[in-house]
């Protein structure tokens, strides 16, 4: 169904679409109809081949079978090999702004039925996964629950969240895997797997009951590693037909995979993709198809079985023991439901209104619920932090559950998982706040404006421009020479310079030439005497100076392998070659006017145009004068556009780590990448962040920025983090540049993680730490005597305490970016 259609809740009584009507549908794949459903009966599995011998697939049947479904499905293939397909996971469409506000619609209903026990999600911290996928599936689970409830499906049943699997004895199995949802309806109790898997595209089987794939159907481009199946299903549905069938001999119980929706949409699912054991896997629209059939049409009572005190029991989110499935129905040793329609319970949504009223009532000892213990998605912060300590001490007590600050961030690794926001929250940020460490302080809502923000971005270029006329466009001088000026605080600055026969490119803002006139001994004259390092190159390759002694006047020469070359010269006048291989992250830091965005902008465009680099640009201050330098650039994202833009961009890159290092690993034997020889690799990718401190630490004078944009920044941290350090086996580099050095606007832990640190020119004591880390433990500063466009590059093995860089004459710029390769 068309994606508003879903999101605005009409899921029901639709007509059958067509292909021109579903943009992804599958290839070969019949027209949207209802989806055909047959209970599949318990047959007990004969002795050795149970479902604990169902082994999952292997990397050798994976790539075993893709050359199948390479030619059943017309999927493109890497360059070069016709048996592995392309996976690419960043080809999906931005998401518009009607549609995010669609999807999030869903994400603020509440959650209610006729009665609830447990908590969606509650029970994935027990899981064995890791964060990112435990706050995935929470919020797959969440997603779920919310459609359930607006689609008046809880209403008339009882729906049991986290459900550990049980033994054949009806015994809580102490392994950690759990059934996500089960509805009991009736005579059915439907066990039902939630996916929170990638939205809006086509799957297909890749080995039957053990793998499938997801692709983009207009690019037939695979969009993910392919899913592995697990046997987990499988074995509760065995192990509760085995012992609830002979106690409850009506009982039909049926299990289901279903893949919830996100931004993108509903994915479209092949008929015969089907889990171990036979377990048909659904949209949720299909599944809501099944399921409105089964159910009664009587809404208003729903009768209480010794079997709903038995599967209470065993929901995760209780400790109590596990109630006899033929046990006398007796609700006072059942565990308290969180949800209950009848008595006016609701322990799940934290004030938000429902369909049904609500009250508080007296908790006795069992099966209670802490006060605390609210719904994450919609507490704040500081009472997840502190809820998880306070519980009852009562037989049937919940477990503490996981703190949720990390996974609500993780959560957003995930394009189909959207941040919830705080709306119990009216903090927001003071930016530049250095009397305190931690997150960025807040300001009182007191200091709101109440106009909308502008469109058109505060003070182009001001702060962004550098003293090197020739890298700031003539339309732009004067934005840089009230820049010069603006800084008074940190250095005296003219916005003239001298007039000299020789004017000295490289002036202190002062109007002192940077250095003395050159002489035959000076200290920094520019030798052609190569180090044993660069004995190969020739004369030639090495920089052409002209004019001044550090001034380029063509193209450097660039080992594309190494993605590398001459950026400067050392206080001896000897080459320092930059190199970005092996490198995942760098830092590149400076005082405004001391050149750290002249070469750095410089290095990037030279490596894109040189070295073939895929270059992925996000401005986060808005900066006019970066419009010359798009021609370099693959993808540009600018602050303008919003955070949630920046977030998905930074999204797209971590999900393109995890594609690639599948790829590399199929290529390489030891997955690496620069050990790959060049001619096999895949494009190098860098992500350049540029005034990463606008985005860590936003100024309010830059524009409102509200409680969802702050959780947005929070997870790109935590992606950027993430990136770099999985990055180098990737060939993925990130470069944090910003000319505001603090321990706000470069986070520690991301500093922390870049191999490479470049401090530009003299910074004091407290931006040095946040550049260069614990490098340099030395009493005194390491930059005080460094001049503009000098600096210390710092590496994990070596360190060059001086060097000073070259700067490109302006026809070199143009050059580069007016050419191609």
């Amino acid at each position: 169904m068309g994606l508003f259609d879903f999101l605005s809740g009409e899921t029901k009584s639709q007509s059958p679409f067509t292909h021109t009507q579903r943009p992804f549908s599958p290839y070969s794949s019949s027209p949207y109809d209802a989806s055909p459903f047959n209970p599949t009966p318990h047959s007990p599995t004969s002795a050795g081949a149970g479902t604990k011998y169902i082994k999952r697939a292997t990397e050798e049947e994976i790539r075993a079978a893709w050359p199948t479904a390479i030619s059943r499905y017309e999927l493109q293939t890497i360059q070069g090999n016709s048996r592995v397909p392309q996976i690419d996971d960043s080809l999906v469409p931005r998401i518009t702004a009607e549609q995010k506000k669609k999807f999030h619609s869903i994400k603020s209903l509440p959650i209610h039925g006729r009665r609830i026990y447990g908590k969606p999600g509650s029970g994935l911290g027990e899981s064995g996964f890791g964060h990112k996928q435990v706050a995935s599936g929470a919020a797959g689970e969440q997603i779920f629950a919310k459609l359930l409830s607006r689609d008046g499906i809880l209403d008339r049943c009882v729906s049991f969240w986290s459900l550990s699997r049980p033994t054949q004895e009806g015994q809580r199995d102490d392994g950690g895997a759990d059934i996500d949802c089960v509805l009991l309806i009736d005579n059915h109790l439907l066990l039902i797997d939630v996916k929170n898997y990638r939205a809006g595209l086509a799957y297909h089987t890749l080995i039957p009951d053990k793998a499938m794939f997801c692709v983009y159907p207009a690019a037939r481009v695979v969009a993910h590693d392919p899913y592995i199946f697990s046997v987990n299903m499988n074995w509760a549905r065995d192990n509760l037909n085995k012992y609830l069938l002979p106690r409850c001999p009506d009982l039909q119980i049926d299990t289901f995979v279903v893949l919830v929706p996100g931004e993108s949409g509903e994915a479209t699912l092949d008929r015969d993709i089907t889990w171990p054991g036979g377990i048909p896997a659904y949209s949720y629209s299909a599944f809501l198809d099944i399921v409105n059939r089964m159910l009664p049409t009587n809404r208003g009572f729903v009768p209480r079985t010794s079997l709903e005190g038995f599967l209470a029991s065993m929901t995760k989110f209780y400790t109590c023991p596990a109630i006899d499935a033929q046990a006398p129905v007796n609700e006072s040793a059942w565990p308290r439901p969180t949800f209950d329609a009848d008595r006016d319970i609701d322990e799940l949504n934290n004030g938000k209104k429902t369909s049904s009223s609500r009250g508080k009532q007296d908790k006795s000892n069992k099966g209670q619920r802490t006060d605390d213990d609210s719904s994450d998605g919609q507490r704040s912060p500081h009472s997840r932090n502190t809820s998880s300590n306070k519980r009852d001490t009562g037989s049937s007590t919940p477990r503490s559950t996981q703190s949720s600050s990390s996974s609500r961030a993780k959560s957003s690794a995930d394009t189909e998982s959207p941040r919830t926001s705080r709306s119990d929250s009216s903090a927001f940020p003071q930016p530049h706040t250095t009397g305190s460490s931690g997150p960025t302080p807040k300001r009182s809502s007191a200091n709101r404006s109440n106009t909308a923000p502008s469109s058109l971005p505060k003070g182009w270029g001001n702060d962004d421009t550098d003293d090197d006329d020739d890298w700031v466009p003539p339309s732009k001088t004067s934005h840089a020479a009230a820049s010069r000026t603006s800084h008074t605080s940190q250095t005296t600055k003219s916005a003239s310079r001298p007039v000299s026969s020789q004017w000295d490119p490289f002036a202190r803002p002062d109007g002192t030439p940077s250095q003395p006139t050159p002489i035959s001994n000076s200290t920094r004259t520019a030798r052609t005497t190569t180090t044993p390092r660069h004995a190969a190159q020739s004369t030639k390759s090495s920089p052409k100076v002209s004019n001044s002694q550090y001034m380029l006047t063509q193209v450097p020469q660039v080992n594309a392998s190494e993605l590398s070359y001459d950026c400067g010269l050392d206080p001896e006048g000897k080459p320092v070659r930059l190199a970005f291989q092996g490198i995942s992250g760098v830092t590149a830091a400076g005082m405004p006017g001391n050149g750290e965005i002249t070469h750095m902008l410089f290095a990037t465009v030279l490596m894109a145009k040189r070295a073939d680099v895929f270059v992925r640009f996000i401005d986060c201050k808005n900066t006019a004068y970066l419009d010359s330098y798009k021609p370099a650039f693959k993808e540009f994202t600018a602050r303008s556009q919003g955070f949630d833009a920046i977030l998905h961009e930074v999204q797209a890159v971590r999900k393109l780590v995890d594609s690639r290092l599948f790829l590399i690993r199929r290529l390489q034997p030891n997955g690496d990448y620069w050990s790959m020889p060049a001619s096999k690799r895949l494009k190098p990718v860098m992500l350049f962040v540029h005034e990463c401190g606008s985005l860590f630490n936003p100024d309010p004078n830059d524009g409102y920025v509200s409680e969802e944009d702050l959780e947005a920044i929070e997870s790109i941290k935590l992606l950027l983090q993430q990136i770099i350090e999985s990055g180098r086996q990737a060939g993925i580099i990130v470069l944090l540049s910003g000319q505001q050095p603090s321990q706000y606007s470069l986070p520690k832990a991301l500093t922390d993680a870049c191999q490479m640190r470049i401090c530009f020119g003299a910074v004091d004591s407290a931006s040095v730490t946040a550049i260069l880390g614990d490098r340099f433990s030395t009493r005194d500063n390491p930059t005080a005597a460094l001049e503009r466009s000098h600096a210390i590059i710092s590496l994990p093995d070596k360190a060059y305490p001086d060097v000073r860089f070259y700067s490109a004459a302006k026809p070199v710029l143009e050059q580069l970016l007016n050419t191609g390769m």
